[in-house]
């Protein structure tokens, strides 16, 4: 799904913006986008395929996760929650990063998650 669609100030509420598409018109629900960017996110999920590829993309990292559960036997879910009940508090406190946590699951595992693997995992 590719639509064409104009970002427009919202009539009757400042700082507010409405998406335009054809006849279609979308006012986030009478409230308006509060900025030009949370409308172009809206429209970029809504008129330019956005959720086919989410869609997609949680469908690959599902599959990833499956498929490396009955080759190993080790739940990806399961090993990022243990890794990050480690690595909390230093990721918090800034003394360790997010990325250093997946190198040793990457590290445990014996294989290199990729990155849409990650972000599948980590909004699960």
């Amino acid at each position: 799904m590719n639509i064409d669609y104009k970002i427009m100030p919202f009539n009757g509420k400042d700082g507010r913006f409405i998406i335009q598409a054809g006849t279609l018109r979308d006012d986030a629900n009478g409230y308006g986008y509060s900025s030009i960017r949370n409308a172009e996110k809206a429209a970029w999920y809504k008129f330019k395929g956005g959720k086919q590829k989410i869609a997609e993309t949680n469908s690959k990292g599902k599959k990833f996760c499956d498929d490396l559960k009955k080759s190993t036997g080790k739940c990806l879910y399961n090993l990022y929650d243990n890794f990050m009940d480690s690595y909390f508090k230093e990721i918090y406190r800034g003394e360790s990063t997010e990325d250093e946590l997946w190198e040793e699951i990457e590290m445990e595992i014996s294989l290199k998650i990729p990155i849409f693997v990650r972000s599948y995992i980590k909004n699960s």
